[in-house]
C-alpha cells in the first residue's frame, strides 16, 4: 500500500482527467477512499504501482516491517518466558516420585481399557490400544468440531467464557499441584 498520499490528493486518469478516486489514509494499514466500488480501488492502486514496470502489487514501507517485527517480539517473548519458566519448573520441583506419580496419573487419564494385563494377548493388546486412541481423538475432534461450530454461529460470550473457564482452572489445579509438590520435595512448614 501506498502510506506516503495525503488526504486530498488527487490522481489523474492515463487520459488526463481527474476523475480517479481520492485516497486517505489515516495508518499504514487503512485506506479510505472516496470510491464506493472496492474493486475500483484496488485495480486503481494496482494500475498505479505497476506503472514503472515491476511486477509487485503492493510496495511495502519501513513503518509496516517495523509492525511486523514488533508484532514477532510481542509474540516470541512471553512464549519464549513460559518455555524456559516450565523447563525450570520440571527440573527443579520434581523428583522420581512426582514424576512416577505424574506418569500414572497421565495414563490413567486417557485411557478407557487396561492395556497391561500380562494374560491378554498382543492382538488384543493391539485393539484395546487402537481403542483406547480412537476415543482420545474423537473427544479432541468432537470438542474442535463445537468450538468451531460456536465461532461459526458468532457466539463469542460462550467461547470468551469457555476460554476464561479452561485458563482459570488449568492454571489453579496444575499450579496448585506443583505448589504443593514444590512444598513436599523443599521442606517448606
Amino acid at each position: 500500500m501506498r502510506s506516503n498520499i495525503s488526504n486530498s490528493e488527487q490522481y489523474s486518469s492515463p487520459h488526463g482527467a481527474a476523475s480517479a478516486p481520492s485516497y486517505q489514509v489515516t495508518s499504514p494499514y487503512q485506506l479510505h477512499t472516496s470510491s464506493p466500488n472496492p474493486t475500483e480501488n484496488f485495480e486503481d492502486e494496482r494500475h498505479n504501482n505497476n506503472l514503472n514496470g515491476d511486477d509487485s502489487v503492493y510496495k511495502i514501507s519501513l513503518t509496516e516491517i517495523l509492525y511486523s517485527s514488533s508484532s514477532y517480539n510481542a509474540i516470541v517473548k512471553p512464549v519464549t518466558l513460559t518455555m524456559i519458566l516450565a523447563a525450570l519448573a520440571v527440573v527443579f520441583i520434581n523428583d522420581e516420585q512426582t514424576l512416577q506419580q505424574g506418569e500414572q496419573a497421565m495414563r490413567e487419564a486417557y485411557t478407557v481399557w487396561d492395556t497391561d494385563d500380562s494374560s491378554q494377548s498382543n492382538g488384543e493388546t493391539l485393539v484395546l490400544s487402537l481403542g483406547n486412541a480412537l476415543i482420545m481423538v474423537s473427544v479432541i475432534c468432537a470438542m474442535t468440531f463445537v468450538i468451531v461450530l460456536l465461532y461459526k454461529l458468532r457466539c463469542m460470550k460462550v467461547l470468551i467464557g469457555y476460554m476464561m473457564f479452561s485458563s482459570s482452572t488449568l492454571l489453579g489445579v496444575l499450579g496448585g499441584s506443583m505448589f504443593q509438590v514444590a512444598i513436599q520435595i523443599y521442606d517448606i512448614p
